[in-house]
């Protein structure tokens, strides 16, 4: 039982850290509307204690949860100083460092201060808090419904949003205004809060959280009440307040009922929202009858963050009518897919009433929620009497289903990846050449989900290699695996990128051959030239887990050492385009091309070596010293490699300062250039590692 425990606990901590740490993220930079050039450095390096008080409270109790995290996550005061410092330094002093680029933030070093001793209280209290679960801690209580816990979470976020509470006094006075002294009661705003909290409370009854008592549904409240109030996001409104408690004991009164009853009370008034959200403006949308293909598309075209508590209320709608199927004992729970289909179906008519009928403005969005929710609802789908069963003391399978299937885990890091393209190709500031790729509408959309396709093969790609590398007639083929890879790359990237982008990396065409063929044997060689250097990456990072990895290594080695001077021949020697020979120091020598490829290999060391310690436990502090010693080798192999002086336009710049400067009008110096730099070396580092973590989890349980 104590193994049991601890393999929950650990599971669950872990979990813990990642929500802390990406709300800390969150808070620190909402509402994310970043600077094209940062304010200066100066005003980071100012310090003047104690500060703005409510502030340097905010900050204080911001991290207070993440050193209890910490703390489960790590045994040993080694590993917890080690992971500690790590923390203070990304979570702490780097968000400081991105909020130079913020102009409603005031980046300062007492904030790291700040949260270095709510780290501390965090790191001091959870010990005596881990005791107390231990020892309350039992096995044997109702099995939960992850689900049920995952529509209360929607419903918090709905009510919530931004979710980013503060202590100024003189916001909190705002806020709370208009609740005493209030406007006319709005009969609207309060029945969609009233449907919003029953469903949850119903969720909640039937989570199995806190039996069917009413301590969870006070809890609730009480917690929704505290954020309404904290949260200073527009006005506090008494019909809001009143909405959600009457709501959350509605529902759970509902879920005292028959099953059958309930269950179709609780459907039915999912329905219900659906159809106020489809009968009314609610999402605000203009009477155009117009339609369009692009979901969320007031998001991604304007920008507009406050329609993300109407995505949210639709979202509960659609997960509840989901789930309550699932939860009957009738054809739905049978047939699951079927069921989920028929949903899909009832939304896309819904949203033909809403254009059709009512001559609202309507997109795909609700075809598009449904098709992400049900598969979550498929995956942890539950017996309908799991709640009411006790589970035994020796069954344990359970424990081990908190993670997601492997498909379904690739699936959501893949539309997560696409939509950060998306919205990263559309950041001010953003380099001119980036922008162009994506077009605007539903084609940018689908660019994305092709440059995410793309992303998505380099990174995950190599493991092939080292899966396959006890076969050495595999391993020696990889060059060949490389370059058909290429061929598939460069269908990708010619389909969802602009001629003229590809042109502006491996120039036009000047041989005269037909079709593309010129264009795409120098993509494919220069493509060859980078895709080396991650599988690189890849077998250093997998040599320092598993020492019988280095004969690959030095194969790969041997192999890269070939090929460099033919790729560096048909790359730079004979390339149509000047782009890469001026942007190269020396006038694009050998030598000058080795150092970046140097920088490109040490980029992808960091990524790789991040992602193999997120998801493994051993030589966690080595990947993580790899991952550091990655970044400064790369620096300096840049350095090394790229122009220092370039003379074009009539101006003088750097390489540096042409690649990441967002316009030829507005080149960064100093402090912002280092800013820029180091900004998009994270960025990339984090998102290698994000891509190879579930790899590298697989590989650790071979032998």
């Amino acid at each position: 039982m104590t193994a049991i425990l601890g393999t929950a606990a650990s599971r669950a901590a872990w979990g813990f850290l990642w929500f802390v740490s990406g709300f800390i993220v969150y808070g620190s930079l909402f509402p994310f509307d970043f600077l094209s050039t940062p304010k200066p450095l100066d005003q980071l390096l100012q310090w003047q204690f104690p500060g703005n008080i409510p502030d340097a409270t905010d900050n204080f109790f911001l991290f207070i949860p993440l050193g209890i995290a910490l703390q489960g996550c790590f045994r040993g005061r080694g590993k917890l100083l080690i992971a500690s410092i790590i923390a203070l330094l990304l979570l702490g002093l780097g968000v400081q460092w991105i909020q130079l680029y913020l102009p409603t933030r005031t980046a300062s070093l007492i904030d790291v201060a700040w949260n270095g001793m709510g780290l501390a209280v965090g790191l001091a209290i959870a010990i005596p808090l881990r005791h107390i679960f231990l020892n309350k801690a039992d096995v044997n209580k109702a099995a939960t419904d992850r689900f049920a816990i995952l529509l209360v979470l929607i419903w918090l976020f709905y009510e919530s949003f931004p979710f980013v509470p503060t202590l100024d006094i003189g916001e909190l006075r705002a806020h709370l205004k208009s609740a005493v002294f209030a406007p006319p009661f709005e009969v609207m705003r309060f029945t969609q809060h009233l449907l919003a909290a029953t469903m949850a409370g119903f969720a909640l009854q039937r989570s199995g959280l806190s039996g069917r008592s009413a301590r969870g549904v006070i809890t609730l409240a009480t917690l929704a009440v505290i954020l309404e109030v904290f949260v200073a996001y527009g006005g506090l409104r008494r019909e809001t307040l009143l909405g959600m408690t009457l709501g959350l004991v509605l529902g759970h009164l509902i879920g005292k009922k028959h099953p059958v009853g309930a269950s179709l009370t609780i459907a039915a008034t999912a329905i219900g929202t659906l159809l106020l959200t489809i009968l009314t403006p609610y999402r605000g949308q203009v009477s155009d009858g117009g339609f369009t293909f692009t979901p969320f598309s007031s998001i991604f075209w304007q920008g507009v963050l406050k329609d993300l508590p109407p995505l949210a209320f639709e979202t509960l709608a659609i997960a509840t009518l989901i789930w309550v199927g699932l939860q009957t004992n009738g054809w739905p729970h049978r047939q699951p897919r079927l069921w989920l289909g028929l949903v899909t179906v009832m939304m896309a008519a819904l949203e033909l009433v809403r254009v059709g009928v009512m001559g609202f403005h309507a997109d795909t969005t609700l075809l598009l929620l449904t098709l992400v929710v049900g598969p979550f609802a498929l995956a942890y789908q539950a017996n309908p009497t799991a709640v009411k069963q006790v589970m035994p003391i020796t069954q344990t399978p359970e424990l081990s289903t908190w993670a997601l299937p492997a498909g379904w885990l690739h699936a959501i890091t893949f539309c997560g990846l696409a939509a950060a393209i998306y919205a990263t190709f559309r950041l001010p500031g953003m380099p001119y050449n980036v922008r162009e790729l994506l077009p605007s509408g539903f084609s940018g959309l689908v660019s994305a989900i092709g440059f995410a396709t793309i992303v998505y093969l380099l990174a995950n790609s190599p493991f092939l290699l080292i899966r396959g590398s006890r076969s050495k007639q595999f391993l020696m083929l990889f060059p060949l695996l490389l370059l058909v890879q290429g061929v598939l790359v460069w269908f990708l990237l010619r389909q969802f990128a602009p001629l003229e982008s590809i042109h502006d990396i491996v120039g036009s065409p000047t041989l005269g051959w037909p079709w593309d063929w010129e264009i795409m044997l120098r993509f494919i060689a220069l493509h060859q030239a980078v895709a080396m250097q991650i599988v690189g990456a890849t077998l250093i990072v997998a040599t320092v887990q598993q020492a019988k990895r280095l004969p690959s290594l030095l194969y790969w080695l041997s192999i890269n050492l070939l090929l460099a001077w033919p790729l560096y021949i048909f790359n730079v020697a004979w390339a149509a385009t000047d782009n890469l020979v001026e942007l190269i120091r020396d006038n694009a020598s050998f030598l000058s091309c080795s150092f970046i490829a140097v920088g490109i290999l040490m980029t992808s060391t960091t990524g790789v070596a991040l992602g193999a310690a997120l998801s493994n436990q051993q030589r966690r502090i080595a990947l993580i010293a790899l991952a550091g010693l990655g970044g400064i080798a790369a620096t300096g192999a840049f350095y090394a490699g790229l122009e220092s002086m370039l003379v074009k336009y009539d101006q003088a710049f750097s390489a540096a300062q042409f690649l990441l400067s967002p316009d030829r009008q507005h080149y960064l110096t100093g402090s912002a250039l280092v800013s820029r730099f180091s900004l998009v070396y994270v960025v990339i580092s984090a998102v290698l590692a994000i891509l190879v973590a579930g790899q590298w989890r697989v590989f650790s349980q071979q032998k």
